[in-house]
């Protein structure tokens, strides 16, 4: 039967619980397994903010979790009483994204993705997003390291999610290659950053501390960590 559209948008949140091994691996080879844990902690409590803060100006909107199947004791706890929460299902981030894609599009008009990964990204970048589906089919958020921090459909385009070199910096020029040979209509946000490893979480710092961001309510459990720590970690 096919699925009719009910009026309504969602935006995802692609996470894993955070637990030592499990997130920021690249990271934690760098300051180690409990400092990681605890940023990635603060990236979600950061991105759960700023989904909800979003979520305030657009009535419509559906909030999800995706989380993997031996996640979900941890998001069932979490007091996220504001999200729904779904499975990630497959092998590959492609595999995940596209069965995300093929259980929210439809009932949804619009859904948009993002990862914890960029806990300084503005809400007004996810706003964006949203208005570029309403004249593309697809919307990308290009990041710095040759990846991705958002993506957007409004239909099920599942081919953009095959043959993809997934955690390489060839993720987003390929994307785009396989976007132009479906002739979609592509809307293009700017670029952002994803932190991966210290270099990026000196990046971050840096960004959260100087500049606009600094007297903004942005990233505030990731500057309280900064602050309680009173330093970047070395490896």
């Amino acid at each position: 039967m096919r699925k009719m559209r009910n009026g309504q948008n969602a935006l995802v949140l692609f996470a894993k619980r955070p637990q030592l091994g499990e997130v920021k691996t690249r990271l934690a080879q760098e300051i180690g397994d409990l400092l990681a844990v605890r940023f990635y902690k603060a990236f979600l409590e950061d991105t759960f903010s700023k989904m909800i803060e979003f979520s305030l100006t657009a009535a419509k909107t559906r909030l999800f979790i995706f989380r993997p199947v031996s996640n979900d004791n941890f998001f069932q706890k979490s007091p996220l009483n504001k999200f729904n929460l779904r499975f990630q299902r497959g092998e590959d981030l492609g595999e995940k994204l596209s069965s995300a894609m093929r259980q929210l599009l439809p009932p949804h008009e619009k859904v948009v993705i993002i990862g914890a990964d960029s806990p300084a990204l503005p809400v007004a970048f996810i706003q964006a997003a949203f208005f570029l589906l309403d004249q593309n089919e697809i919307v990308l958020g290009p990041s710095l390291d040759g990846g991705y921090f958002l993506i957007g459909m409004t239909r099920p385009i599942l081919e953009v999610f095959e043959d993809i070199p997934w955690s390489t910096s060839a993720v987003f020029p390929q994307t785009i290659k396989k976007v132009r040979s479906l002739n979609l209509n592509l809307g293009l946000l700017p670029p952002w950053y994803d932190i991966d490893d210290l270099d990026g979480l000196r990046f971050l710092k840096s960004h959260l501390n100087t500049g606009f961001s600094k007297n903004l309510a942005i990233a505030e459990s990731t500057k309280n960590l900064f602050k309680k720590l009173g330093y970047v970690p070395n490896s």
